[in-house]
């Protein structure tokens, strides 16, 4: 979703990223991940830490999200290395017929984050972050307001959802390259608008989305 004047909803097809709206707006189906060949390890594995030390080691930087970097191997056993402390639960989200693989990182049965793979479903392409006690680079976190993030008048580049997520704003993060928010709020003007920043300004941060190959990329 952003540079969201020239980012378009379905430039992110490469990156899974209609599903996880789907899931996140407006209701995807989950189920466990049973596909053969998916190379994911469906065993969770031992949760190793206390809950509050992996949130406050968790870092979500231009860089990446925790030990998450661009090019780090979708599977579930390497991403648990990357995120020491969280559970890893492979998962499938399934919306119109199409299966995709995602990884939930779970705190005390909490899902914090879900790790999604690129195309190739070969390597880490985003990860999505639900949890309001993660922290960004710019101290912001699920369930900001949208006037608390940008200044009247330097509002990041913005766009609506496509006619299905239309109860959705997806915004660049103010000075980034890797980072997007998705707000949600009530809007009862053209669906084929955005609403100005003054009926935005309480909307709600629901998600925080970090995209592996960048913003110009997708």
């Amino acid at each position: 979703m952003p540079n969201l004047s020239r980012y378009a909803i379905h430039d992110l097809k490469a990156w899974v990223l209609p599903c996880l709206l789907i899931m996140l707006v407006m209701g995807c189906q989950l189920a466990p991940d049973r596909a053969t060949g998916t190379g994911q390890d469906s065993n969770p594995g031992p949760v190793k830490g206390r809950p509050v030390d992996a949130l406050l080691n968790l870092r979500v930087t231009e860089q990446g999200v925790g030990g998450i970097r661009p090019g780090l191997l979708f599977r579930a056993d390497v991403v648990r290395q990357a995120l020491p402390g969280f559970e890893i639960l492979p998962q499938t989200w399934i919306t119109e017929g199409e299966q995709y693989p995602v990884l939930d990182a779970l705190l005390e049965e909490t899902r914090v984050l879900t790790v999604v793979p690129d195309s190739s479903h070969r390597r880490v392409g985003a990860v999505w972050i639900h949890d309001s006690r993660v922290l960004d680079l710019l101290g912001h976190s699920v369930g900001a307001r949208f006037e608390t993030i940008y200044a009247r008048g330097a509002v990041g580049d913005c766009r609506r959802g496509p006619e299905e997520y239309s109860g959705a704003v997806i915004c660049q993060a103010p000075a980034s390259n890797h980072l997007s928010y998705l707000f949600q709020g009530y809007w009862d003007g053209p669906d084929d608008q955005l609403p100005p920043e003054e009926r935005m300004a309480t909307w709600v941060l629901s998600q925080i989305i970090w995209l592996a190959g960048g913003l110009e990329n997708r």
